[in-house]
């Protein structure tokens, strides 16, 4: 029967040169006894060396289905060969596939690790910028935390710490790890302390304090601070107010906007000097209505400042007014 690739598939080659040695080691025994060993047997040895040599490389790379279809006395070495290779190969994917994710996470060597509890660090007041025309003082506060989280800054003046007022605050609910809050309208001429804190949905740091001189104001400037909007939604009553170093009577009245350009009439203020505070306030003459969740712009202190403020649908307490 001739063998043939059609049964025993890309090993038709190697099977047909055993049947063709034992054909030719059969002529070579009968020559060898009636002549001795001549060139021909040996050419005829080393080529079957170098057959054996063939066999036996092939046998180490031949795929896994081959190693049972021919009884070569070898599957059960063959096996555990093209096992070994292919289980290394199953863990050297995997290895790369790992580090292939630590890379793409961040991570590496021996993984990531947990930040830790949330801290804040490296607090600093950048700057005390004057602006307007009223010698209004604003200040930069900024810092870092360990996670992303919410940035709130509180802060008060000398006097009014001593007499243990409430601390006026602002808010950011985004969460970042870079944290800047510009605070407007502090007191010009005296300390001024911030407290910074920062929280997470399970955490809140402590909160961490500061202060620094504001730079006093010049000759001819009222010197502006704290403006206030206490809002009571139930009944949308609005409260607004402002505080100067110097006497503001003059023009103590301001302007309202639904828009910020087409403005109402004058509204009506009075300004009285505040002994305790120590410094002169002004406050709306009559309470006004705003609706809940709308935005009101107002103009103060002889339209000299603007600003605005959203009002909650359900708030009570003071609003803190932002710059257009």
């Amino acid at each position: 029967m001739k063998l043939t690739e059609a049964h025993y598939g890309s090993r038709a080659p190697i099977v047909g040169l055993k049947l063709w040695w034992a054909s030719r080691r059969s002529e070579a025994r009968l020559r060898t006894r009636c002549y001795g060993e001549t060139m021909e047997v040996k050419e005829m040895k080393k080529l079957i060396l170098a057959s054996l040599t063939v066999m036996a490389i092939s046998l180490f790379f031949l795929p896994k289905v081959y190693s049972f279809q021919f009884g070569l006395g070898t599957k059960g070495f063959v096996k555990k060969v093209v096992e070994k290779g292919q289980s290394e190969g199953k863990i050297a994917k995997s290895e790369e596939e790992k580090k292939q994710n630590d890379e793409n996470n961040g991570g590496g060597g021996g993984g990531g690790e947990e930040p830790g509890p949330l801290q804040i660090s490296n607090v600093e007041i950048v700057s005390i910028q004057k602006w307007g025309v009223k010698g209004e003082r604003s200040a930069l506060v900024t810092w870092q935390t360990n996670k992303p989280a919410t940035s709130k800054v509180q802060w008060t003046d000398q006097i009014l710490k001593d007499l243990d007022a409430i601390w006026s605050w602002k808010e950011n609910q985004q969460l970042v790890t870079n944290h800047q809050v510009e605070v407007y309208w502090i007191r010009p001429g005296t300390t001024t302390y911030f407290r910074v804190t920062s929280k997470t949905a399970s955490e809140e740091t402590q909160p961490e304090e500061l202060s620094i001189d504001a730079p006093a104001i010049n000759p001819g400037e009222i010197g502006v601070f704290a403006i206030s909007v206490h809002y009571d939604s139930v009944d949308e009553s609005v409260e607004m107010g402002w505080a100067s170093v110097e006497d503001d009577s003059g023009e103590s009245y301001y302007f309202v906007s639904d828009d910020g350009v087409n403005w109402g009439g004058q509204m009506p203020a009075s300004c009285s000097y505040n002994s305790m505070a120590q410094c002169y306030t002004t406050g709306n003459s009559y309470s006004e209505s705003e609706p809940k969740g709308s935005r009101r712009y107002y103009k103060i202190s002889g339209q000299s400042i603007t600003f605005y403020v959203d009002f909650p649908t359900d708030f009570y307490g003071n609003l803190y007014p932002l710059k257009p």
